[in-house]
C-alpha cells in the first residue's frame, strides 16, 4: 500500500476517535495533519506553515464576517425573547390540531430549519432553539432526546435554493452560478425528499413513545436542572410572534428575492431584530450581548476552517492521487458524488470538504456534463446529506442538552442518513432521466 495512503487512513481513524473522545478539533486537527505529513513524507513544519496555514487564513478571510454576523442575528433572537416568541406562537397553533404531539414534536425542527436558512450556525443555533425546544416539548410531554431531530434539518436548509449557509454561497461560487438558487427545481425536489423522510422518523418515534409511556422527562432530567432551562422558563415581556419572525422574514426576502449579498441581508435582520426589542436588550446590558454574540462564531469558523485545511492537505499528498485514480473507475458523476460524501465524512463538515476538494469534485461533474446550476445543487446535496456522528456540533448540542450520547446519536445517524440518502438517490434518478435539469 501506498505509505501516503496509509497515512492518511491511519490520521482519519485518529480524527474520528479523538473526535469521540471529545478532544478539541484544533487539537485533532493539528494531530490529524502532522500524522499526513510524516507517512507523506513531508517536512511538518512546512506543510503547518504552508498548505494548512493557508487554508484556514484563506478560509478566515473570505466567511469571517458571515459567521460573525449569523452568530450576532442568533444571540440577539435567543436573548431579545424572539425565540421565546416564536415557541409561544407555535403553541397556539399546535393547539388547534389534531395530533398535537406530532405538530409539537416538528417545532424544533422548524426552528432548526429557518434559523439554518438564512445562515446562522448550528453552533448558535442551537441556543436559539433550546428556548422554543425546552417551552414545547415538555408542556407536551415528548422526549427531550427528540430535540436532537432539529440538527437533522440543517442538510435540507443547505439543498435548498435561497439558503444562505456558506455551504450553498461556496457551491455556487464554484459551479459559476454566483447565485444562491442554481438548480431550484433539483434542489426543492431534493429537500422534499429529505424533510419526508423526517417526518416519517419521527411520527414513528411518537407513536413508540406513547406505547412505552415514554416522556419528556425519561431523556430531559439532566437538562431541567439546568440553569440554561431554568432561565427559558422566567416570565418576559415579549414582542409579539408576527414581530419576532419578522426578521427572519426580511433576511429571507432580501436574498432570495431582492438578491442583496448575504452579508447586507443579515446585517438587515440584525437592524430590524435589535429595533424590535431595544429596550428589552438594553435592559440586559445591549453592549454585552453583541459582544458575546460576536465572540460565539470565533470557535465555529475557526473549527471549520481548520478541518477544511485537513482536507487541502489531504488532497495535496501523494496519497490522495491513489485515491482519486481509484475513483476513475466509476463515471465522473459517481467519481464526484463519492468523494464528497466520503471527505464529508471525513472532516466531518461539508464546507470544509468543499475547501479541500472541492476543485477534484466540481472536475468530475463538468466531466459528466452537468449544467452549472445542476452542479451547485448537487454539491449541496452530496455534501450535506448527513452528519458525522464525531461533528464537533453533535457534540456542542449534546453537551448543552444533556442528552444521552447513545440516544442522540441513534437520532442524528437515523434521521440525516437515511434522509440525506434518500435525497441524493432522487437527484440522480433527476439527472439520468433529465427530470428538473
Amino acid at each position: 500500500m501506498n505509505l501516503s495512503l496509509l497515512g492518511i487512513i491511519i490520521a482519519i481513524v485518529v480524527f474520528i476517535l479523538l473526535s469521540f473522545r471529545g478532544v478539541a478539533t484544533i487539537v485533532s486537527v493539528l494531530v490529524t495533519t502532522i500524522i499526513i505529513a510524516l507517512f507523506s513524507g513531508t517536512s511538518v513544519l512546512d506543510t503547518l506553515n504552508g498548505t494548512w496555514l493557508s487554508t484556514v487564513g484563506n478560509f478566515v478571510a473570505g466567511y469571517f464576517l458571515i459567521f460573525a454576523l449569523g452568530a450576532l442575528f442568533g444571540k440577539l433572537m435567543a436573548e431579545s425573547g424572539s425565540a421565546k416568541s416564536i415557541a409561544i406562537g407555535l403553541s397556539k397553533l399546535i393547539d388547534k390540531t389534531k395530533n398535537k404531539k406530532f405538530a409539537a414534536a416538528l417545532v424544533v425542527p422548524i426552528f432548526y430549519f429557518l434559523l439554518s436558512y438564512v445562515g446562522i450556525s448550528p453552533f448558535v443555533a442551537v441556543f436559539s432553539a433550546l428556548a422554543v425546544g425546552k417551552e414545547i416539548l415538555q408542556k407536551y410531554d415528548i422526549p427531550w432526546r427528540l430535540f436532537c431531530y432539529g440538527g437533522v434539518m440543517i442538510m435540507p436548509a443547505v439543498m435548498l435554493p435561497g439558503s444562505l449557509q456558506v455551504g450553498n454561497i461556496m457551491a455556487g461560487e464554484m459551479a459559476g452560478t454566483n447565485s444562491l438558487t442554481g438548480g431550484a427545481a433539483l434542489g426543492i425536489v431534493a429537500t422534499a425528499t429529505y424533510i419526508i423522510t423526517v417526518l416519517c422518523n419521527i411520527f414513528i418515534e411518537i407513536k413508540m413513545a406513547e406505547k412505552r409511556n415514554e416522556g419528556f422527562i425519561e431523556s430531559g432530567r439532566a437538562f431541567v436542572e439546568t440553569e440554561t432551562a431554568k432561565a427559558s422558563t422566567q416570565d418576559e415581556n415579549l414582542i409579539s410572534w408576527p414581530l419576532a419572525v419578522a426578521p427572519l422574514v426580511a433576511i429571507i426576502l432580501f436574498s432570495t428575492i431582492f438578491e442583496v449579498h448575504v452579508i447586507v441581508a443579515l446585517t438587515i435582520g440584525i437592524v430590524i431584530c435589535g429595533a424590535l426589542s431595544f429596550k428589552r436588550l438594553k435592559t440586559k446590558g445591549f453592549n454585552n450581548i453583541v459582544t458575546t454574540g460576536l465572540l460565539s462564531s470565533y470557535v465555529p469558523l475557526l473549527n471549520v476552517a481548520a478541518t477544511s485545511a485537513v482536507a487541502s492537505v489531504i488532497s495535496a499528498s501523494s496519497g490522495f492521487a491513489v485515491i482519486t485514480e481509484g475513483l476513475s473507475s466509476f463515471s465522473p458523476l459517481v467519481a464526484g458524488s463519492i468523494l464528497a460524501l466520503v471527505g464529508t465524512f471525513i472532516v466531518c463538515s461539508g464546507v470544509a470538504a468543499l475547501r479541500g476538494f472541492g476543485e477534484t469534485i466540481l472536475a468530475n461533474f463538468m466531466a459528466a456534463g452537468l449544467a452549472p446550476g445542476v452542479i451547485q445543487r448537487l454539491i449541496t446535496i452530496v455534501t450535506f446529506s448527513s452528519l458525522a456522528p464525531h461533528a464537533a456540533a453533535i457534540a456542542n448540542t449534546i453537551s448543552l442538552t444533556k442528552i444521552d450520547y447513545k440516544l442522540a446519536l441513534k437520532i442524528y445517524i437515523k434521521g440525516s442518513f437515511v434522509g440525506g440518502f434518500s435525497a441524493l438517490a432522487v437527484a440522480f434518478i433527476c439527472i439520468q432521466f433529465g427530470i428538473f435539469v
